[in-house]
């Protein structure tokens, strides 16, 4: 000790029975202007502080960690969702094409088909078209004027219009056509 006054020190002792106290000791000298007299020593047990401390070190360490792990869970979960938002996003716009092209081929289909109705309706031959069954769905005006029957008499119905002569011929040509696409002229 010197004669500018009080001294405190942080330090560590050994207990009797050989565990570590941990003290806060706060010297000063008796009398200031003699030193001689001797010093005062006051020793604060400070252990209970010092484990709390050193738990509350420990766990802020714990914590750090965990958050760090958290934060690359977090980062990476991040990265996965941007990953899929982009592919969605090209799923999407994928999508939106194909829905552009499928939207023009269905209006150029719509025109292709108008064009053939307004063909085969204005064509001065008799023309008719069965569904798959060979049941009527369309009769051209040329096909009213040449045989009597107009679409209204005939739709949905198969066609009486053929000899019984030339039936079985006639239907073998029209399954042949349905099922195996061979055309048929004459």
């Amino acid at each position: 000790l010197s004669k500018k006054g009080n001294v405190v020190l942080d330090y560590d002792f050994v207990h009797k029975n050989g565990n570590t106290v941990s003290c806060i000791i706060n010297g000063r000298p008796l009398n200031d202007s003699i030193l001689s007299k001797g010093s005062l020593f006051s020793f604060t047990d400070v252990s209970e502080r010092k484990r709390a401390e050193e738990a509350l070190k420990n766990a802020y360490d714990r914590l750090e960690e965990r958050v760090a792990e958290r934060t690359l869970d977090l980062h990476r979960i991040n990265e996965q969702l941007n990953s899929e938002l982009r592919e969605r996003r090209r799923a999407e716009e994928a999508l939106k094409k194909s829905e552009k092209q499928y939207r023009v081929l269905y209006e150029n289909s719509r025109r292709g088909e108008e064009v053939y109705r307004s063909l085969i309706h204005s064509s001065a031959d008799a023309v008719i078209i069965y569904d798959m069954e060979g049941f009527c769905k369309y009769v051209s005006p040329s096909f009213t004027q040449i045989f009597g029957w107009n679409l209204a008499e005939l739709e949905g119905k198969r066609i009486p219009f053929l000899p019984e002569s030339e039936k079985n011929t006639s239907m073998a040509i029209i399954h042949a056509l349905i099922t195996e696409g061979t055309s048929c002229h004459g």
